[in-house]
């Protein structure tokens, strides 16, 4: 064996062994398995259940959340839909230790949503994986409030926003049992069948319907109020938010308040 081929063998060698230690990753490598790390603590808060919420945190951080004490939200009654962060601003603090900015949207109990909320995620490296060790929430930036046009006072228009919100909020849930029994004669006879109309609160498997945001109350006359609303919408695995405009006319009958027309007007894809 001359003495260059030897060279070879041991050079290769050296550049297997090298590539086989676990604690020299690729710099890649080592940022994909962050920004997943970050994914998957935010999408298990997302799906907010036992199993998932708490897999991703370290002992720490699930104590802090059990004692909600220890452990301020922004908004107590209200919960997280869709985030989005650049996996290009990981900073490492140390070999064990990374952070990262990451901005979540939030959604009140009604399903309203509440807007965006900034947090600073820091993680820790664990026997099991990187695991969040702290979140420290930031600046907010909240749904503006909805523009008014026409009316004294807002309990002018509390009955008919009282019907549009459960409407809504059964869309969201995908409940047309619900939904129909806050609809018109005429809104439901501008569908060919029962079945389409219970379609447009049931949807399609995919995209999921998650929040809504009102966004004008106009009056036309005291038994008339018109609503610009903004539907937001996930396709899983993106964990961002798409949203369609919809102007939805409550008309009053007797004593109730029912929704008597729904049209779409504008699709925006990815706002959030």
């Amino acid at each position: 064996m001359n003495k260059s081929f030897r060279t070879s063998i041991f050079c290769g060698v050296i550049v297997f062994c090298f590539l086989a230690i676990p604690g020299s990753l690729p710099l890649q490598s080592q940022s994909d398995s962050r920004a997943q790390a970050v994914k998957d603590f935010m999408w298990g808060r997302i799906r907010a259940n036992d199993v998932d919420e708490y897999r991703y945190m370290t002992d720490h951080l699930k104590d802090a959340f059990l004692h909600k004490r220890k452990f301020k939200i922004p908004h107590e009654s209200s919960r997280l839909i869709s985030f989005r962060f650049d996996p290009a601003t990981i900073e490492d603090k140390g070999a064990k230790r990374f952070e990262v900015d990451v901005v979540g949207t939030w959604v009140n109990l009604n399903d309203h949503l509440i807007g965006d909320i900034a947090e600073r995620d820091t993680f820790e490296q664990t026997p099991g994986g990187w695991r969040a060790d702290a979140i420290k929430f930031g600046k907010e930036k909240a749904t503006p409030l909805a523009a008014v046009e026409g009316f004294g006072s807002p309990k002018d228009y509390r009955d008919p926003l009282r019907v549009l919100k459960i409407v809504l909020r059964a869309w969201v849930d995908r409940d047309p049992n619900t939904a129909t029994r806050y609809t018109s004669v005429d809104f439901e006879q501008g569908f060919k069948s029962r079945q389409d109309l219970q379609q447009l609160f049931i949807g399609k498997s995919s995209p999921v319907h998650i929040a809504y945001a009102i966004r004008r109350i106009a009056s036309t006359d005291r038994d008339y109020v018109i609503f610009d609303a903004d539907l937001y919408e996930r396709s899983d695995p993106d964990p961002r938010l798409s949203s369609s405009r919809v102007t939805i006319h409550v008309k009053k009958f007797g004593s109730a308040w029912l929704v008597d027309t729904w049209n779409k007007e504008i699709e925006t894809s990815n706002p959030r």
